[in-house]
């Protein structure tokens, strides 16, 4: 019997990346957008609990 060479197909283990990247880009931008706001807040929130 002879073997039958199936097609490969490289590309198909890239298309969860595909899905991932705009929620990754979403992130970084959201990222960028609210951790210069976030750090004060923190700072605030070290001192209430650190120092009662």
């Amino acid at each position: 019997m002879k073997k039958v060479k199936t097609v490969r197909r490289p590309l198909y283990w890239l298309l969860p990346l595909l899905f991932a990247l705009p929620l990754l880009a979403g992130g970084a931008y959201a990222a960028y957008c609210y951790v210069p706001k976030i750090k004060p807040l923190l700072e605030v929130a070290l001192k209430v609990v650190l120092i009662p």
